[in-house]
């Protein structure tokens, strides 16, 4: 791979995009004030997308790699 892509950049920002996600799911389920406050099963959803975002960090290919790490790209 060329210009300046790395894939282990990538899949480092996904790993912490997708413990943040899940560090979120199990807030909204364990903390009393954020269980009256949101949805039944809004914890349940940010925990899950954030071990979707983790799977995807771990198994995923060079090529998705290099996908997200140009979607991160445009957000600097």
């Amino acid at each position: 791979m060329s210009d300046g892509f790395n894939a282990r950049r990538a899949r480092q920002v996904l790993y912490v995009l997708g413990g943040l996600w899940v560090a979120l799911g199990f807030a909204l389920e364990t903390v009393p004030v954020l269980v009256d406050a949101t949805p039944e099963l809004s914890g349940r959803v940010c925990a899950g997308l954030g071990a979707v975002i983790l799977i995807a960090g771990r198994f995923g290919s060079d090529r998705l790699m290099q996908r997200c790490e140009n979607v991160m790209a445009r957000w600097h």
